[in-house]
């Protein structure tokens, strides 16, 4: 009699481990959700600028990634303006810099410039740039949201130091940055 109780006691724990496994199989296969977002990017100048930048949330800060075509070869300007509006031909309905903090332009890596201030990104002889950074203070809510801001790419180099915009010229690509939210399994 003890035996055939040992083997149904030992059934049911074997049951049940089971079961444990199949739940947590389930919730490792359930999809997480990503949060991120897009801009379109435009031009305003006879070669046809055209991109596409995503913005992917992280635990800290945002992850930006990008392609833009249609470039002249070499350093442009890049940064975050305060409205999303892209009105042609100028872009200036995107406003200054997006600067909730108030401080002078400079270069992103220091505590003291816009928040808007990416510096610069490279095209290549074919006149594409491909970037990807983080940006550790940027969010998609609050004080220092992305959100419904645009993106403006510029005509020059930014030198990093200048105010408003690092001397960077005119406003030659822009993009409204949107929400998209997704499911990955």
């Amino acid at each position: 009699m003890k035996s055939i109780i040992s083997v149904i006691c030992f059934m049911f724990v074997l049951t049940s481990f089971s079961h444990a496994q199949n739940d947590t199989t389930k919730k490792r296969s359930m999809p997480t959700r990503v949060v991120s977002a897009v801009a379109i990017i435009s031009g305003s100048t006879p070669e046809g600028i055209t991109g596409t930048i995503r913005f992917i949330r992280l635990k800290k800060g945002v992850r930006i990634t990008g392609e833009i075509y249609g470039l002249t070869p070499g350093k442009h300007g890049f940064h975050i303006h305060e409205t999303g509006a892209c009105d042609r031909p100028d872009f200036t309905t995107a406003g200054p810099h997006f600067n909730p903090d108030a401080h002078k332009h400079g270069d992103m890596t220091t505590d003291m410039s816009h928040a808007g201030d990416y510096g610069n990104i490279v095209a290549n002889d074919y006149g594409v740039a491909k970037f990807s950074f983080v940006d550790k203070n940027a969010s998609f809510k609050g004080k220092y949201s992305i959100i419904g801001r645009s993106v403006i790419v510029h005509e020059k180099e930014d030198d990093l130091k200048t105010d408003p915009s690092g001397n960077s010229g005119a406003r030659i690509g822009c993009g409204i940055i949107q929400l998209n939210t997704y499911r990955r399994h």
